[in-house]
């Protein structure tokens, strides 16, 4: 999904007052018991002034608990954001280089598309300007509620032979779920584990991040928010195989926040080069960059059957902002919203 992004670059929403915590909750009850347009939703900022989360609904239509800042989430395609930051941490270690051939990481014997004398290197994989389409031409899901669940390594390797470039490689940005896949798949072969794996050894517990993984834990487990449609019906939850690294992870809002935080050079981190390396306002690894006179935002958006999401983080003002939401559709609106209301500072609000 890049609706997000998409809404800030056209500069949609008009300027508005900076909201406080009334405000968004203001805006989340007419959401939820006005629009009927969510089941459970939780908002994380974040700036120098601290760190806030604001929540609204509940993890299951009827008889669920109310949503907070440990509900597990599905956070779809900002999965991508954590395979580029593996790649910037391999490149930053020697273990790969930008420019590296993506056919150099997989088995010699497995055919990748090449466009005259070029070929799709890591860097075009993680900024979608690879020429691969968004999905391949033999996903075709035997069960669209997990749609990913059956797309192994063999039919990844079976595409890239077949597939034939439509247009020039490193020329236009085409978004693609395949391509940030595949460079998941890749990374994970050069180290030697799975994808689960690398990400949990480079990303997550480095940034201590306990909540975000791809297969959850006990405790996890028990507090994942049900998926709903957005004709607010429960729903399964997504499964990947090949394709892990284009949106398979899951999280809260409080590990987003630690996330952030990081970003933002708000916690001190091992990872604080590659973190740097994939917001270089040059070359933005895996985020989708907008810099404006007033802010330089990092921005990704994330979609499952079941599951929103959306983050930012504003680099020269030192803040962000996640949304996790347990119905599908987007959370674009509300962002936008926020962002657009956030003014020099997300400032906590005034004593009653």
């Amino acid at each position: 999904m890049v609706t997000i992004s998409a809404m800030m670059l056209a500069g949609q929403a008009p300027a508005v007052a900076a909201f406080n915590d009334a405000d968004i909750q203001a805006l989340l009850q007419r959401r939820f018991d006005v629009e009927k347009r969510g089941v459970g939703l939780v908002i994380g900022l974040i700036d120098e002034n601290g760190r806030r989360v604001i929540s609204h609904g509940v993890t299951r239509l009827k008889d669920g608990r109310p949503v907070d800042g440990d509900t597990v989430f599905e956070i779809g395609s900002i999965t991508k954001v954590f395979t580029a930051i593996v790649l910037a941490d391999m490149a930053e270690k020697g273990e790969v280089a930008l420019d590296d051939p993506v056919a150099k990481l997989l088995p010699p014997q497995v055919s990748v598309p090449r466009r005259g004398d070029r070929q799709i290197t890591l860097l075009n994989l993680s900024q979608h300007t690879s020429g691969l389409p968004r999905l391949p031409d033999n996903f075709t899901p035997a069960d669209m509620n997990n749609p990913y669940v059956g797309y192994t390594q063999e039919h990844l390797y079976r595409f890239l032979a077949e597939h034939r470039l439509q247009g020039d490689i490193g020329v236009k940005k085409e978004y693609s779920n395949l391509g940030a896949g595949l460079l998941g798949h890749a990374l994970a072969r050069r180290v030697g584990v799975d994808y689960a794996t690398l990400v949990r050894q480079r990303v997550t517990e480095p940034l201590r991040m306990r909540d975000t993984a791809i297969t959850l834990t006990p405790a996890m487990q028990t507090r994942l928010a049900t998926g709903h449609s957005e004709q607010l019906e429960p729903v399964a939850n997504w499964d990947f195989q090949a394709l892990a690294g284009a949106g398979a992870l899951r999280s809260t809002a409080n590990d987003m926040l630690r996330f952030m935080a990081a970003n933002l050079d708000m916690d001190e981190t091992p990872l604080k080069p590659a973190l740097l390396r994939a917001r270089s306002p040059e070359q933005p690894l895996g985020w989708i960059f907008n810099r404006r006179p007033n802010a330089e935002l990092y921005m990704h958006d994330g979609g499952t059957g079941g599951y929103a999401s959306f983050i930012s983080v504003d680099s020269k003002n030192r803040r962000g902002v996640v949304i996790l939401s347990n119905s599908a559709g987007t959370v674009g609106d509300l962002a936008v919203l926020i962002l657009r209301s956030a003014g020099p500072s997300l400032k906590p609000p005034s004593a009653p």
